[in-house]
Protein backbone atom coordinates (compact mmCIF):
# COMPACT_ATOMS: atom_id res chain seq x y z
CA UNK A 1 0.00 0.00 0.00
CA UNK A 2 0.97 3.21 -0.47
CA UNK A 3 3.10 5.61 2.44
CA UNK A 4 1.06 8.00 3.75
CA UNK A 5 4.14 10.27 4.92
CA UNK A 6 4.42 12.04 1.40
CA UNK A 7 5.28 15.76 1.63
CA UNK A 8 2.08 18.08 0.46
CA UNK A 9 4.67 18.98 -2.77
CA UNK A 10 4.33 15.07 -4.07
CA UNK A 11 0.99 13.78 -2.82
CA UNK A 12 -0.76 15.60 -5.36
CA UNK A 13 0.76 13.90 -8.29
CA UNK A 14 -0.14 10.53 -6.07
CA UNK A 15 -3.69 11.44 -5.81
CA UNK A 16 -3.70 12.26 -9.43
CA UNK A 17 -2.41 9.03 -10.52
CA UNK A 18 -5.02 7.38 -8.18
CA UNK A 19 -6.99 5.82 -11.14
CA UNK A 20 -3.56 4.15 -12.47
CA UNK A 21 -2.59 2.81 -9.02
CA UNK A 22 -6.05 1.24 -8.34
CA UNK A 23 -5.63 -0.38 -11.20
CA UNK A 24 -2.35 -1.78 -10.19
CA UNK A 25 -3.80 -2.73 -7.33
CA UNK A 26 -1.84 -0.91 -5.34
CA UNK A 27 -5.18 1.03 -3.69
CA UNK A 28 -8.30 0.23 -3.53
CA UNK A 29 -11.18 1.64 -5.67
CA UNK A 30 -13.56 3.74 -4.30
CA UNK A 31 -16.67 3.53 -4.83
CA UNK A 32 -17.82 7.29 -5.44
CA UNK A 33 -20.58 8.90 -7.68
CA UNK A 34 -17.47 10.69 -10.02
CA UNK A 35 -15.86 7.01 -10.34
CA UNK A 36 -19.37 4.51 -10.75
CA UNK A 37 -18.82 4.05 -14.58
CA UNK A 38 -14.96 3.97 -14.15
CA UNK A 39 -12.00 4.81 -14.76
CA UNK A 40 -11.91 3.23 -18.15
CA UNK A 41 -15.47 2.38 -19.37
CA UNK A 42 -14.35 0.79 -22.37
CA UNK A 43 -12.86 -2.12 -20.14
CA UNK A 44 -15.80 -4.29 -19.81
CA UNK A 45 -14.81 -7.62 -18.20
CA UNK A 46 -17.22 -10.41 -19.17
CA UNK A 47 -18.71 -12.82 -17.16
CA UNK A 48 -16.84 -15.55 -18.67
CA UNK A 49 -13.40 -13.80 -17.08
CA UNK A 50 -14.75 -14.10 -13.53
CA UNK A 51 -13.25 -17.28 -12.09
CA UNK A 52 -15.15 -20.60 -12.23
CA UNK A 53 -15.94 -20.22 -8.13
CA UNK A 54 -18.51 -17.62 -8.87
CA UNK A 55 -21.90 -18.35 -8.96
CA UNK A 56 -23.82 -17.13 -12.16
CA UNK A 57 -26.91 -15.77 -10.57
CA UNK A 58 -28.43 -12.36 -9.94
CA UNK A 59 -27.76 -10.79 -6.46
CA UNK A 60 -31.87 -10.96 -5.70
CA UNK A 61 -31.58 -14.68 -6.52
CA UNK A 62 -29.06 -15.28 -4.19
CA UNK A 63 -29.97 -13.36 -1.37
CA UNK A 64 -33.77 -15.67 -1.84
CA UNK A 65 -32.01 -18.39 -1.87
CA UNK A 66 -29.60 -17.69 0.74
CA UNK A 67 -32.80 -17.05 2.89
CA UNK A 68 -33.25 -20.60 3.28
CA UNK A 69 -30.39 -22.74 2.22
CA UNK A 70 -27.80 -22.34 5.34
CA UNK A 71 -24.78 -21.35 3.51
CA UNK A 72 -22.65 -18.70 3.44
CA UNK A 73 -23.66 -16.30 0.73
CA UNK A 74 -20.48 -14.10 -0.25
CA UNK A 75 -21.23 -11.05 -2.15
CA UNK A 76 -18.01 -9.95 -4.01
CA UNK A 77 -18.03 -6.02 -5.21
CA UNK A 78 -16.33 -5.41 -8.08
CA UNK A 79 -15.81 -3.51 -11.41
CA UNK A 80 -14.07 -4.17 -14.64
CA UNK A 81 -11.78 -1.60 -14.13
CA UNK A 82 -10.82 -2.07 -10.80
CA UNK A 83 -7.05 -3.42 -10.48
CA UNK A 84 -7.45 -5.02 -6.79
CA UNK A 85 -10.33 -6.99 -7.92
CA UNK A 86 -8.91 -8.52 -10.83
CA UNK A 87 -5.44 -9.58 -8.45
CA UNK A 88 -8.08 -11.18 -6.35
CA UNK A 89 -9.51 -13.37 -9.10
CA UNK A 90 -6.32 -13.86 -11.13
CA UNK A 91 -4.94 -15.51 -7.55
CA UNK A 92 -7.08 -15.51 -4.46
CA UNK A 93 -10.20 -16.63 -5.69
CA UNK A 94 -8.64 -19.39 -7.58
CA UNK A 95 -6.97 -20.80 -4.30
CA UNK A 96 -7.79 -24.44 -3.90
CA UNK A 97 -8.81 -23.57 -0.01
CA UNK A 98 -10.62 -21.16 -0.71
CA UNK A 99 -12.91 -22.96 -3.53
CA UNK A 100 -12.88 -26.50 -1.23
CA UNK A 101 -14.47 -23.97 1.80
CA UNK A 102 -16.83 -22.25 -0.85
CA UNK A 103 -17.61 -25.78 -2.61
CA UNK A 104 -18.28 -27.06 0.63
CA UNK A 105 -20.07 -24.50 3.01
CA UNK A 106 -20.76 -21.44 0.76
CA UNK A 107 -21.88 -19.30 -2.47
CA UNK A 108 -19.88 -16.62 -4.34
CA UNK A 109 -21.16 -13.82 -6.65
CA UNK A 110 -19.53 -11.31 -7.91
CA UNK A 111 -21.81 -8.21 -7.99
CA UNK A 112 -20.47 -5.04 -10.70
CA UNK A 113 -21.25 -2.27 -9.32
CA UNK A 114 -21.34 -0.54 -12.86
CA UNK A 115 -24.04 -2.72 -14.04
CA UNK A 116 -25.94 -2.85 -10.68
CA UNK A 117 -25.84 0.77 -9.39
CA UNK A 118 -29.07 -0.12 -7.35
CA UNK A 119 -28.05 -2.80 -5.85
CA UNK A 120 -24.29 -0.95 -5.00
CA UNK A 121 -26.36 1.64 -3.10
CA UNK A 122 -28.01 -1.02 -1.26
CA UNK A 123 -25.53 -2.81 -0.02
CA UNK A 124 -23.37 0.92 0.71
CA UNK A 125 -20.47 -0.15 -1.36
CA UNK A 126 -17.64 2.68 -0.86
CA UNK A 127 -14.49 0.97 -2.57
CA UNK A 128 -13.83 -2.62 -4.46
CA UNK A 129 -13.57 -5.16 -3.65
CA UNK A 130 -15.78 -5.24 -0.88
CA UNK A 131 -16.54 -8.96 0.37
CA UNK A 132 -19.87 -9.21 2.15
CA UNK A 133 -21.10 -12.47 3.70
CA UNK A 134 -24.61 -13.33 4.53
CA UNK A 135 -26.36 -16.16 5.66
CA UNK A 136 -30.12 -16.90 6.59
CA UNK A 137 -30.72 -13.37 4.52
CA UNK A 138 -28.74 -11.32 7.37
CA UNK A 139 -25.49 -9.66 6.72
CA UNK A 140 -22.58 -11.12 9.02
CA UNK A 141 -19.52 -9.49 7.97
CA UNK A 142 -18.12 -6.87 5.46
CA UNK A 143 -14.35 -7.00 4.70
CA UNK A 144 -13.18 -4.61 1.87
CA UNK A 145 -9.27 -4.03 -0.21
CA UNK A 146 -7.60 -6.99 -1.69
CA UNK A 147 -6.62 -9.73 0.72
CA UNK A 148 -4.83 -12.92 -0.11
CA UNK A 149 -6.08 -16.68 0.05
CA UNK A 150 -4.74 -16.63 3.09
CA UNK A 151 -6.45 -13.65 4.92
CA UNK A 152 -9.96 -14.54 2.73
CA UNK A 153 -9.35 -17.86 4.26
CA UNK A 154 -9.33 -16.68 8.00
CA UNK A 155 -12.07 -14.35 7.11
CA UNK A 156 -14.32 -16.82 5.75
CA UNK A 157 -13.43 -19.14 9.09
CA UNK A 158 -14.41 -16.55 11.41
CA UNK A 159 -17.63 -15.66 10.12
CA UNK A 160 -18.15 -19.60 9.90
CA UNK A 161 -17.53 -19.17 14.20
CA UNK A 162 -19.81 -16.13 14.09
CA UNK A 163 -17.05 -13.76 14.66
CA UNK A 164 -18.73 -10.92 12.84
CA UNK A 165 -17.29 -7.53 12.04
CA UNK A 166 -19.78 -5.85 14.37
CA UNK A 167 -18.25 -7.78 17.42
CA UNK A 168 -14.60 -6.63 15.96
CA UNK A 169 -15.69 -3.03 15.93
CA UNK A 170 -17.55 -3.58 19.47
CA UNK A 171 -14.30 -4.65 21.11
CA UNK A 172 -11.96 -2.15 19.45
CA UNK A 173 -14.52 0.45 20.54
CA UNK A 174 -13.80 -0.85 23.92
CA UNK A 175 -9.77 -0.64 23.23
CA UNK A 176 -7.59 2.44 25.28
CA UNK A 177 -7.29 5.27 22.59
CA UNK A 178 -3.94 6.34 24.59
CA UNK A 179 -1.56 4.29 26.65
CA UNK A 180 -1.10 0.54 27.18
CA UNK A 181 -3.06 -1.57 24.30
CA UNK A 182 -3.89 1.49 22.38
CA UNK A 183 -3.77 1.56 18.28
CA UNK A 184 -1.39 3.63 16.42
CA UNK A 185 -2.40 6.71 15.12
CA UNK A 186 -2.86 4.55 11.43
CA UNK A 187 -4.55 1.92 12.66
CA UNK A 188 -7.18 4.21 14.57
CA UNK A 189 -7.66 5.82 10.91
CA UNK A 190 -8.11 2.20 9.83
CA UNK A 191 -10.54 2.03 12.43
CA UNK A 192 -13.02 4.68 11.76
CA UNK A 193 -12.96 4.02 8.07
CA UNK A 194 -14.19 -0.03 9.10
CA UNK A 195 -17.10 2.14 11.30
CA UNK A 196 -18.17 4.14 8.35
CA UNK A 197 -17.85 0.69 5.78
CA UNK A 198 -19.99 -0.85 8.74
CA UNK A 199 -22.63 1.81 8.64
CA UNK A 200 -22.40 2.61 12.22
CA UNK A 201 -21.62 6.48 11.01
CA UNK A 202 -22.23 8.15 14.70
CA UNK A 203 -19.67 5.92 15.90
CA UNK A 204 -17.13 7.00 13.16
CA UNK A 205 -17.99 10.60 13.54
CA UNK A 206 -16.58 9.97 17.29
CA UNK A 207 -13.32 8.34 16.04
CA UNK A 208 -12.98 11.11 13.25
CA UNK A 209 -13.71 13.91 16.02
CA UNK A 210 -10.72 12.27 18.43
CA UNK A 211 -8.49 11.84 15.82
CA UNK A 212 -8.71 15.51 14.52
CA UNK A 213 -8.49 16.66 17.69
CA UNK A 214 -5.72 14.39 19.22
CA UNK A 215 -3.97 12.55 16.30
CA UNK A 216 -0.49 15.44 16.11
CA UNK A 217 -0.39 15.54 20.10
CA UNK A 218 -0.23 11.82 20.58
CA UNK A 219 2.02 11.28 16.99
CA UNK A 220 3.38 14.21 16.47
CA UNK A 221 4.95 12.98 13.21
CA UNK A 222 1.18 12.33 11.71
CA UNK A 223 1.00 16.53 10.79
CA UNK A 224 0.70 15.58 7.12
CA UNK A 225 -1.40 12.51 7.55
CA UNK A 226 -3.67 15.29 9.60
CA UNK A 227 -4.12 18.04 7.30
CA UNK A 228 -4.33 15.52 4.10
CA UNK A 229 -6.04 11.73 4.30
CA UNK A 230 -7.64 12.52 7.57
CA UNK A 231 -8.88 15.97 6.12
CA UNK A 232 -10.17 13.38 3.18
CA UNK A 233 -11.71 10.96 5.07
CA UNK A 234 -13.52 13.78 7.22
CA UNK A 235 -14.76 15.21 4.11
CA UNK A 236 -16.32 11.75 2.42
CA UNK A 237 -18.30 11.29 5.65
CA UNK A 238 -20.23 14.55 6.47
CA UNK A 239 -20.77 13.85 2.76
CA UNK A 240 -22.95 11.07 3.87
CA UNK A 241 -23.67 11.97 7.64
CA UNK A 242 -25.34 15.20 8.68
CA UNK A 243 -24.15 14.78 12.28
CA UNK A 244 -20.79 14.50 11.29
CA UNK A 245 -21.00 17.45 8.87
CA UNK A 246 -22.71 19.57 12.22
CA UNK A 247 -19.73 18.30 14.15
CA UNK A 248 -17.30 19.65 12.31
CA UNK A 249 -18.60 22.73 11.33
CA UNK A 250 -19.01 23.63 14.85
CA UNK A 251 -15.18 22.68 15.34
CA UNK A 252 -14.38 24.66 12.31
CA UNK A 253 -16.54 27.78 13.94
CA UNK A 254 -14.50 27.47 16.89
CA UNK A 255 -11.11 27.87 15.16
CA UNK A 256 -12.59 31.06 13.21
CA UNK A 257 -13.80 32.26 16.32
CA UNK A 258 -9.90 32.30 17.96
CA UNK A 259 -8.59 33.81 14.23
CA UNK A 260 -10.86 36.54 14.99
CA UNK A 261 -9.27 37.19 18.38
CA UNK A 262 -5.74 38.29 19.98
CA UNK A 263 -4.36 34.79 20.05
CA UNK A 264 -4.58 33.65 16.45
CA UNK A 265 -1.91 31.46 15.65
CA UNK A 266 -0.27 30.09 12.16
CA UNK A 267 -1.64 26.29 13.12
CA UNK A 268 -5.02 27.79 14.08
CA UNK A 269 -5.76 29.29 10.29
CA UNK A 270 -4.35 25.81 8.59
CA UNK A 271 -6.69 24.41 10.41
CA UNK A 272 -9.47 26.63 9.54
CA UNK A 273 -8.46 26.02 6.09
CA UNK A 274 -8.39 21.68 6.27
CA UNK A 275 -11.93 22.14 8.27
CA UNK A 276 -13.39 24.05 5.19
CA UNK A 277 -12.01 22.04 3.02
CA UNK A 278 -13.14 18.80 5.20
CA UNK A 279 -16.69 20.71 5.49
CA UNK A 280 -16.62 21.18 1.56
CA UNK A 281 -17.38 25.03 2.09
CA UNK A 282 -14.50 26.44 -0.49
CA UNK A 283 -16.28 29.56 -0.92
CA UNK A 284 -15.03 30.15 2.68
CA UNK A 285 -11.93 29.73 1.93
CA UNK A 286 -12.26 31.89 -1.60
CA UNK A 287 -13.71 34.56 0.52
CA UNK A 288 -11.06 35.19 2.78
CA UNK A 289 -8.31 34.85 -0.05
CA UNK A 290 -10.01 37.77 -1.23
CA UNK A 291 -9.98 39.73 1.92
CA UNK A 292 -6.64 39.59 2.26
CA UNK A 293 -4.69 38.82 -1.30
CA UNK A 294 -3.90 42.58 -2.01
CA UNK A 295 -2.57 43.36 1.13
CA UNK A 296 1.02 44.04 1.27
CA UNK A 297 1.22 41.81 4.68
CA UNK A 298 -0.67 39.15 3.27
CA UNK A 299 2.52 37.48 0.81
CA UNK A 300 4.17 35.38 3.84
CA UNK A 301 0.79 34.38 4.50
CA UNK A 302 -0.66 32.98 0.84
CA UNK A 303 2.84 31.52 -0.07
CA UNK A 304 2.58 29.29 3.08
CA UNK A 305 -0.73 28.25 2.31
CA UNK A 306 -0.57 28.46 -1.51
CA UNK A 307 -0.76 24.45 -1.52
CA UNK A 308 -4.45 24.58 -0.57
CA UNK A 309 -5.11 27.97 -1.92
CA UNK A 310 -4.12 27.04 -5.33
CA UNK A 311 -6.26 24.16 -6.21
CA UNK A 312 -9.08 26.02 -5.68
CA UNK A 313 -8.06 28.97 -7.34
CA UNK A 314 -7.95 26.45 -10.31
CA UNK A 315 -10.68 24.83 -9.75
CA UNK A 316 -12.56 28.20 -9.89
CA UNK A 317 -10.87 29.27 -13.13
CA UNK A 318 -9.10 32.23 -11.56
CA UNK A 319 -6.37 32.22 -12.99
CA UNK A 320 -5.03 35.55 -13.03
CA UNK A 321 -5.24 34.89 -8.93
CA UNK A 322 -3.40 32.11 -8.96
CA UNK A 323 -0.44 33.55 -11.13
CA UNK A 324 -0.30 35.99 -8.49
CA UNK A 325 0.34 33.62 -6.09
CA UNK A 326 2.88 31.42 -7.36
CA UNK A 327 6.57 32.91 -7.00
CA UNK A 328 8.91 30.55 -8.78
CA UNK A 329 6.95 29.43 -11.99
CA UNK A 330 10.21 27.85 -13.95
CA UNK A 331 11.04 26.34 -10.69
CA UNK A 332 8.00 24.92 -10.28
CA UNK A 333 7.74 23.58 -13.61
CA UNK A 334 11.15 22.03 -13.05
CA UNK A 335 9.88 20.62 -9.79
CA UNK A 336 6.32 19.07 -11.34
CA UNK A 337 9.19 17.49 -14.19
CA UNK A 338 11.01 16.04 -11.20
CA UNK A 339 8.21 14.38 -9.41
CA UNK A 340 6.79 13.41 -13.14
CA UNK A 341 10.31 11.37 -13.23
CA UNK A 342 9.31 9.53 -9.93
CA UNK A 343 6.24 8.87 -10.48
CA UNK A 344 6.57 6.91 -14.12
CA UNK A 345 9.41 5.27 -12.21
CA UNK A 346 7.03 3.71 -9.57
CA UNK A 347 7.28 -0.21 -10.25
CA UNK A 348 4.33 -1.39 -7.79
CA UNK A 349 4.60 -5.31 -7.20
CA UNK A 350 2.50 -7.17 -9.90
CA UNK A 351 1.95 -4.37 -12.18
CA UNK A 352 1.15 -5.39 -15.64
CA UNK A 353 2.83 -4.19 -18.98
CA UNK A 354 -0.61 -2.26 -19.89
CA UNK A 355 -0.60 -0.35 -16.27
CA UNK A 356 2.36 0.33 -15.93
CA UNK A 357 2.50 2.02 -19.17
CA UNK A 358 -1.35 3.89 -18.35
CA UNK A 359 1.18 4.62 -14.73
CA UNK A 360 4.31 6.23 -17.07
CA UNK A 361 1.16 8.53 -19.13
CA UNK A 362 -0.37 9.59 -16.41
CA UNK A 363 2.97 11.00 -14.35
CA UNK A 364 3.61 12.92 -17.73
CA UNK A 365 0.19 14.12 -18.36
CA UNK A 366 0.58 15.58 -14.53
CA UNK A 367 3.61 17.72 -15.89
CA UNK A 368 1.72 18.84 -19.12
CA UNK A 369 -1.02 20.17 -16.52
CA UNK A 370 0.96 21.52 -14.36
CA UNK A 371 2.59 23.44 -16.87
CA UNK A 372 -0.21 24.28 -18.76
CA UNK A 373 -1.59 26.08 -15.99
CA UNK A 374 1.59 27.67 -14.82
CA UNK A 375 1.97 29.08 -18.11
CA UNK A 376 -1.95 30.26 -18.19
CA UNK A 377 -1.78 31.49 -14.72
CA UNK A 378 1.36 34.12 -15.55
CA UNK A 379 -0.41 34.77 -19.07
CA UNK A 380 -3.09 35.86 -17.20
CA UNK A 381 -1.60 38.34 -14.34
CA UNK A 382 -0.13 39.95 -16.68
CA UNK A 383 3.50 38.01 -16.49
CA UNK A 384 3.64 37.74 -20.12
CA UNK A 385 7.91 37.49 -19.91
CA UNK A 386 7.73 34.83 -16.94
CA UNK A 387 4.93 33.04 -18.65
CA UNK A 388 7.57 33.16 -22.02
CA UNK A 389 10.45 31.42 -19.57
CA UNK A 390 7.69 29.03 -18.32
CA UNK A 391 6.89 27.56 -21.75
CA UNK A 392 10.39 27.41 -22.61
CA UNK A 393 11.77 25.84 -20.06
CA UNK A 394 8.64 23.07 -20.27
CA UNK A 395 9.98 22.64 -23.67
CA UNK A 396 13.00 22.12 -22.84
CA UNK A 397 12.44 19.38 -20.35
CA UNK A 398 9.62 17.17 -22.86
CA UNK A 399 9.35 19.19 -26.33
CA UNK A 400 6.30 16.89 -27.69
CA UNK A 401 3.29 17.58 -29.18
CA UNK A 402 1.61 17.17 -26.08
CA UNK A 403 3.52 19.45 -23.86
CA UNK A 404 3.10 22.22 -26.87
CA UNK A 405 -0.83 21.33 -27.12
CA UNK A 406 -1.28 21.36 -23.43
CA UNK A 407 0.52 25.01 -23.17
CA UNK A 408 -1.69 26.26 -25.78
CA UNK A 409 -5.26 24.25 -24.31
CA UNK A 410 -4.08 26.14 -20.64
CA UNK A 411 -3.84 29.47 -22.54
CA UNK A 412 -7.22 28.73 -24.14
CA UNK A 413 -9.23 27.93 -21.27
CA UNK A 414 -7.83 31.09 -19.35
CA UNK A 415 -8.77 33.27 -22.09
CA UNK A 416 -5.11 33.92 -22.69
CA UNK A 417 -4.77 33.48 -26.62
CA UNK A 418 -2.27 35.15 -28.66
CA UNK A 419 0.44 35.18 -31.06
CA UNK A 420 3.13 33.43 -28.74
CA UNK A 421 0.45 31.10 -27.93
CA UNK A 422 -0.46 30.03 -31.46
CA UNK A 423 3.24 29.75 -32.02
CA UNK A 424 3.58 26.89 -29.86
CA UNK A 425 1.66 24.71 -32.22
CA UNK A 426 4.01 25.62 -35.17
CA UNK A 427 6.80 22.38 -35.28
CA UNK A 428 3.88 20.41 -34.06
CA UNK A 429 3.68 17.46 -36.16
CA UNK A 430 0.69 15.17 -36.95
CA UNK A 431 -2.34 15.11 -34.50
CA UNK A 432 -3.69 17.54 -37.52
CA UNK A 433 -7.99 17.41 -36.32
CA UNK A 434 -6.63 18.36 -32.34
CA UNK A 435 -4.33 20.95 -33.53
CA UNK A 436 -6.54 22.56 -36.55
CA UNK A 437 -9.65 22.47 -33.84
CA UNK A 438 -7.17 24.72 -31.52
CA UNK A 439 -5.85 27.37 -34.28
CA UNK A 440 -9.62 27.49 -34.85
CA UNK A 441 -10.13 28.09 -31.64
CA UNK A 442 -7.02 30.33 -31.21
CA UNK A 443 -8.02 32.79 -34.26
CA UNK A 444 -11.89 32.88 -32.47
CA UNK A 445 -10.33 34.06 -29.42
CA UNK A 446 -7.92 36.61 -31.08
CA UNK A 447 -10.80 37.91 -32.91
CA UNK A 448 -10.41 38.76 -36.92
CA UNK A 449 -7.07 40.28 -38.37
CA UNK A 450 -4.97 39.48 -35.45
CA UNK A 451 -2.05 37.08 -36.32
Amino acid sequence: MLNLHLSHRVRPFVRAALPVLMAAGVVAAPATASSVGGPDATAKQAAGDHPPIFSHVSYADAMNANKSDGKILVVKATAAWCGPCKMMDKTTWRDADVVKFMNEKGVAIALDVDEHPQDAQTLRIRAMPTMIAFRNGKELDRIVGYKSAQELLAWLNGVEKGETGASRLETRLKQPREGDGAMSMQERMEFASDLVDAGRLDDATEEYVWLWNNMVRVQPSMTGVRGSFLVGSISALVAQHAPAMKRFAEIRDEVETRLRGENKSWNDLSDWLCLNEATQDADRTLAWFDRIKNDEDAGATLERFAFRIEPLLKQNGRWADYGRVIKNPVERVKRSHTQAKFMAGMKPPGLDENTARQLVEHAWQNFRDESGGVYSAMLASGRSEEAARVAQEALRLDDTPETRIALVKAALSARQASAAVKSLLDPVQGHEDEVGALREELAQQMGPGVN
